[in-house]
């Protein structure tokens, strides 16, 4: 969608359905009705600074909810609240009805709004601070801990299950590191096994509390093994997940930065990517300090990516997601997506709790991410694999088009 801006608001619109945001999507609409001479702004998605290189004038920003597009944003909100009434999806609607919409749009705005009876908050304001896509940039992601007493039993079964659901990537857990395993099977065999369903993994969660107590030369090693697992399983992501309860002193936080910052290095070495994910005892004050600060301030961006914990965010920090991101914009490249029950605190299905991420969810593109999972690590209101597909369900309808 583009919009002609002028001196009262908005001139021209233009609008048409592509099967993705790729460059070679986007360039024939700029030829078709963008002149090279027209200065124009784009939000922050990467295909736009291919265009930028091929001489257009593009200055790219960050919607912020859209706050700094707010007249695309207007017409992308009229466009969607039509949508809702006529059409299932945005994947249904064609170009004909596109250009018939634009058309009366354009001739007269405001007896359009009345007339489609778009009035007051559901023409104009964003059921999230996102804007809708037509399609997702990401494969919807489950941490497989989330069903870890169905992965113990019948692995393939339940990966074949998820894959049922609409999951289609993965974050492991429980490495093998001695033995070169996942889940019972060596790790070529694991990656056969996800090929043959058309599945990924491409984040895990390595056991790397232990070396806190131990030797460099003992957790190089440890190191190296975790990068032949993940190699081998064509993952892009290492994650340093948590430390034990005995270990979470401020002291403990700084020697851990320290040890996130060498083995950043050693992953990046081997053309993989290294992040560490948070829970809620980093937030926890010691005498003014905490552990959170700490990582952030004693490791290197470059060398050590971030994975947000959405819940723990909001459950244990006075900070929100978006402002997290705000100070460390690029470096949260992984996203955890799970609900709070509303009662106790606790863990609950997507949908089910406190948290609603049609305000909360942040700006994708400003966060660096590159992967997201839903997780539910406990308090299942059935059984693990039936959170898992409520989550699913509550995720494809309300959440997923705006990433």
């Amino acid at each position: 969608i583009g919009i002609e801006r002028a001196d009262q608001g908005i001139s021209r619109v233009h609008a048409r359905i592509i099967p993705n945001a790729g460059v070679k999507q986007l360039k024939p609409f700029f030829e078709d009705y963008i002149s090279e001479q027209a200065n124009i702004t784009t939000d922050g998605w990467h295909s736009y600074k291919s265009l930028k290189m091929k001489g257009w004038k593009i200055t790219q920003k960050y919607s912020n909810g859209g706050k700094n597009c707010d007249a695309l944003h207007r017409f992308i909100m009229t466009l969607k609240a039509t949508l809702r009434g006529i059409y299932g999806s945005l994947q249904e609607v064609r170009g004909d009805w596109l250009n018939f919409f634009m058309y009366f749009y354009q001739m007269d705005r405001r007896n359009f709004i009345k007339n489609t009876g778009l009035i007051g908050a559901t023409a104009i304001a964003p059921l999230s601070r996102l804007s809708p896509i037509a399609e997702s940039n990401y494969p919807m992601g489950y941490q497989l801990y989330s069903v870890r007493d169905a992965m113990a039993k019948n692995p393939i079964g339940t990966l074949r299950a998820l894959k049922g659901m609409g999951y289609q990537d993965f974050e492991a857990y429980g490495f093998d590191d001695e033995k070169g395993m996942y889940y019972g099977f060596k790790s070529a065999e694991f990656k056969q096994i996800l090929d043959d369903m058309g599945l990924s993994v491409t984040s895990g969660h390595y056991g790397f509390s232990p070396y806190l107590d131990k030797g460099e030369d003992e957790l190089k090693r440890f190191v190296d093994r975790c990068i032949v697992g993940a190699k081998a399983l064509n993952s892009k992501y290492i994650t340093w997940p948590w430390i034990a309860p005995e270990q979470r002193t401020i002291d403990n936080f700084k020697l851990m930065s320290r040890l996130l910052n060498r083995i950043g290095e050693q992953v990046t070495k081997a053309n993989l990517g290294f992040a560490y994910h948070n829970h809620g005892f980093e937030f926890k004050d010691h005498d003014g300090e905490n552990g959170f600060d700490i990582i952030i301030r004693d490791t290197d961006p470059s060398l050590v990516k971030l994975e947000m914990d959405m819940y723990w965010v909001m459950h244990s920090s006075k900070y929100t997601p978006e402002q997290l991101i705000d100070s460390q914009p690029g470096r949260y490249v992984l996203w955890h997506i799970k609900d709070m029950d509303k009662v106790s605190r606790d863990y609950t299905e997507l949908g089910n709790g406190s948290i609603n991420y049609l305000k909360l969810l942040p700006d994708p593109i400003k966060s660096g991410l590159e992967y997201y999972y839903l997780e539910q690590g406990g308090n299942f209101a059935s059984s693990s694999m039936e959170s898992a597909s409520q989550s699913a369900e509550y995720f494809k309808r309300n959440l997923q088009q705006y990433l």
